[in-house]
């Protein structure tokens, strides 16, 4: 019974391999872009991430990862040499 399971097993990472799992990284290389065009790092930052995807038409997730590409957010809390 496990013989069949074994076998099938490369032929579905072949079919997913060809086929692409996901929205195509350019996406978020574009809103990345046009973040930067339209937004000051403050400004993009006070935004909520759904009105972020609405405005940019893509999910909260892929906002959020474009915004923090887009005005490399970094926190130095605790992080401080001084």
């Amino acid at each position: 019974m496990a013989g069949p399971v074994a076998e099938a097993t490369p032929h579905i990472e072949e079919q997913e391999a060809k086929r692409g799992r996901g929205r195509p990284r350019e996406k978020r290389s574009e809103i990345v872009q046009q973040m930067r065009q339209k937004y000051t790092a403050e400004s993009v930052h006070a935004q909520k991430q759904q009105v972020l995807a609405d405005e940019f038409g893509c999910s909260r997730e892929t906002a959020e990862k474009a915004r923090n590409e887009a005005f490399h957010k970094t926190s130095n809390v605790g992080n401080s040499l001084s």
